[in-house]
C-alpha cells in the first residue's frame, strides 16, 4: 500500500511540475517580434503592443484560447498605440480578444480594416473586439468601398468601441451571414 501511494505521489508530482501556474505576457516592438509571440501563445497568453506608432502593419492574429482562457492581443497603455498608413487586422481562430487598438489616419490595403478571418476557410470563434477605435481610417477615393469591421464565423463580439470619420462607401461594420445562425454580440458602441 505505501508503495502504491509514493507510486502515486511521484506520478502527480512528476504531472503537476508540466503545468504553466502563469501566463506569459509578450511585449512586443514591431510585426517580427508579433508574429513570433503568436506562434508561442497559448490560452492565458498576452501579446501586448509597446506604444508608439504603428504604420504600415498587417497583423495576422491567428491563435486558439479556451472556453474562460482566451488569448489577447492588447497594448501597452490605451490611446498611445496608434495604427496608421495602410494596416489591417484579420483575427482567426478561437477564444481570442483585441483590447484597446487605436487606428488612426491611415487605410486599409485591402478588405476591412478588421476582418475576423484570414480567408473564406479560417473564421474566428467566440473571439471579441473591445475598448479598441477607428478613426479617419479612409482611402484617398471616398468612391473606394471596403469596411471597418467584417464579423465572419459565429459567437464573436464587438463592444466598447469608438468609430468616428468614415468618409468613404462601404459599410461601417457587417455581418456576413451563413447558413446557419452566427450568434454574434454587437453592444456598447459609439
Amino acid at each position: 500500500m505505501k508503495s502504491t501511494l509514493t507510486t502515486l505521489s511521484i506520478i502527480a508530482i512528476i504531472f503537476l511540475s508540466t503545468l504553466r501556474l502563469e501566463a506569459t505576457v509578450y511585449l512586443v516592438s514591431n510585426l517580427q517580434e508579433f508574429n513570433s509571440a503568436v506562434q508561442v501563445v497559448v490560452p492565458g497568453d498576452s501579446v501586448v503592443l509597446k506604444k508608439g506608432t504603428w504604420s504600415n502593419i498587417i497583423f495576422y492574429f491567428t491563435a486558439n484560447g479556451a472556453p474562460g482562457n482566451p488569448i489577447t492581443l492588447t497594448v501597452e497603455e490605451y490611446g498611445t498605440t496608434i495604427i496608421t498608413g495602410n494596416s489591417n487586422l484579420r483575427i482567426f481562430g478561437d477564444h481570442l480578444v483585441v483590447d484597446g487598438l487605436y487606428f488612426k489616419d491611415g487605410r486599409s490595403p485591402n478588405g476591412a480594416v478588421i476582418e475576423f478571418r484570414n480567408g473564406s476557410s479560417q473564421l474566428s470563434h467566440y473571439s471579441r473586439l473591445t475598448n479598441s477605435a477607428i478613426v479617419n481610417f479612409n482611402p484617398p477615393n471616398t468612391a473606394t468601398d471596403y469596411k471597418w469591421v467584417s464579423l465572419y464565423g459565429s459567437n464573436n463580439r464587438v463592444d466598447h468601441c469608438y468609430f468616428a470619420g468614415k468618409n468613404h462607401s462601404g459599410t461601417l461594420l457587417v455581418v456576413w451571414m451563413d447558413i446557419e445562425p452566427d450568434y454574434h454580440t454587437i453592444d456598447h458602441n459609439y
